[in-house]
């Protein structure tokens, strides 16, 4: 007989643990070992005696000698107790080993900021450690990330779907912040390339936030667009749409000589001088023949980054992009005394004096003043649009009403039952409005039938002059009512003229 095996001390197998070496003694040493010490010690005696007697037949005998009942049941036993070790085992690397892993996997993809990856390994993970805890604070992590990267909007989801965890609820207020505030941004941006129609609309989506509303207003006056016909005393200018100029009437100071102009964007006419203004900012003029009357009011040449005129009796004045205004000529009564003007957003010029519009919707105003009192306009609010004639100036309101100061003596201020108007014009002692509708309507002087507009259909542009009208169609055709003396209203074979944005 053997020594006791070591992995069973007073085991009655009696093998060694050599007989590990054969699969069926194995299976055999272990079934009995754990038989023997099932018993107790009383029976441990026996179970050896019997055990020894055994292993003598088992090595002499074992083909011939049916096994003994007591063997088989410790044999399966033995296999049970084995299969319940494996099964164990796997539980151990399935529920333990393996699921650590990943963990640890979530971890490091977390740090490395792939947060989607490592949502999608959290929740693979299901209840196990604290997975459902890592599942949020990695979604968190991925709606910060994408409020710094500025995708608000998915962001705000992210925070939406975590709830009351950690500051979500006030994140998803950040991310509302953000979505206005790029909102905002776009507006801007459309504005500044000139796209007044769409920043209107975005402006208006945004509410009351920052100065949207006022950006609104700007917009309604930006989309007025710049002059694309005017009325000079004795003259008629209008701009065409593929950037050149055509004028008619009284040409003894040069105001007609615009054939060789191109590249224009807005145009202006004074007593006796024209003006035009280039995509790029700068701006021309006529040259003005008469000496005697020259107050420099052409002198334009140096001026850049202009983005309106309007053009006065002997004066000139420029809108620059910042706000600012410039302006030449004949400043015998302060009409150019601009230079401390500041947030113009459009500006009108009389005989002998000059208005500003504000972005606030406020109206400044320089020049002669006495008597007609028509600078007088520093209680006008809610102003879109400013024009000014001989010896009035003409505001037209947000809600499309008309306001008007100055001299009244031909009823040109008038205008206090006008509704709808969406453009105004003013004449040298005549006022003259656009309504929604594109019919017109006219008060004031009306000795030569410069008013007669009512029965003008479908017009989108108007100017007056000293003693004429003229009206521009949706098609780009052209009419004129008034003193047509030296061919001012001769615009009937005009075409193509530019229509102005609303």
């Amino acid at each position: 007989m053997t020594d006791k095996p070591s992995c069973a001390p007073d085991a009655p197998c009696g093998y060694d643990s050599g007989c590990v070496s054969f699969g069926g003694k194995r299976l055999l040493h272990i079934a009995n070992s754990m038989v023997y010490w099932g018993y107790s010690k009383k029976e441990r005696g026996f179970s050896m005696e019997m055990n020894n007697e055994y292993e003598y037949e088992y090595e002499n005998e074992a083909e011939q000698a049916p096994a003994p009942k007591k063997k088989r049941t410790g044999l399966i036993i033995g296999i049970i107790a084995a299969v319940i070790v494996v099964l164990a085992a796997a539980v151990i690397v399935l529920k333990v080993l393996i699921p650590g892993r990943k963990y640890a996997e979530g971890e490091a993809l977390l740090a490395a900021g792939q947060y989607e990856e490592a949502i999608a390994v959290f929740e693979g993970l299901g209840d196990f450690k604290d997975s459902p805890y890592m599942v949020n604070k990695s979604q968190y992590k991925y709606g910060v990330a994408l409020y710094e990267d500025g995708e608000f909007k998915k962001a705000m989801k992210v925070f939406k779907a975590l709830g009351d965890f950690k500051d979500s609820e006030d994140q998803v207020e950040a991310c509302k912040e953000g979505l206005r505030n790029q909102a905002y941004t776009e507006a801007l941006a459309l504005y500044n390339e000139g796209k007044f129609e769409e920043a209107k609309a975005a402006f208006a989506d945004l509410g009351d936030y920052k100065d949207s509303e006022k950006l609104v207003k700007l917009c309604k006056i930006r989309m007025l667009g710049g002059n694309t016909l005017v009325d000079g005393y004795y003259h008629s200018v209008a701009l065409k749409a593929d950037g050149t100029v055509v004028a008619v009437g009284y040409n003894e100071y040069g105001q007609c000589d615009v054939s060789d102009w191109t590249d224009i964007v807005a145009v202006t006419a004074g007593d006796y001088h024209t003006v035009g203004l280039k995509a790029d900012g700068t701006v021309v003029a006529t040259q003005f023949r008469d000496q005697m009357h020259n107050y420099g009011q052409c002198n334009v040449d140096r001026w850049t980054d202009i983005v309106a005129i309007a053009a006065g009796g002997y004066h000139t004045v420029g809108l620059k992009a910042d706000g600012t205004v410039v302006a030449v000529g004949e400043n015998d009564d302060g009409q150019c005394d601009v230079s401390d003007w500041k947030d113009i957003v459009a500006i009108a010029a009389g005989a002998f004096h000059t208005v500003g519009l504000k972005a606030d919707g406020t109206v400044v105003a320089v020049g002669y003043n006495k008597y007609s009192r028509r600078c007088d306009v520093s209680d006008w609010k809610d102003i879109v649009a400013v024009a000014a004639g001989g010896v009035h100036t003409v505001g037209l309101k947000a809600d499309g009403t008309v306001v008007a100061v100055g001299d009244n003596d031909n009823g040109q201020c008038n205008v206090k039952d006008w509704k709808d108007i969406v453009a105004v014009a003013a004449g040298y002692i005549h006022t003259v409005g656009l309504k929604a509708d594109g019919t017109v309507v006219a008060v004031g002087y009306n000795k030569n039938g410069q008013c007669d507009v009512s029965d003008w259909k479908d017009i989108v542009a108007i100017a007056a002059g000293s003693g004429h009208t003229v009206g521009l169609k949706a098609d780009g055709t052209v009419v004129a009512v008034g003193n047509n003396n030296d061919g001012r209203c001769d615009v009937s074979d005009w075409k193509d003229i530019r229509v102005p944005e609303r």
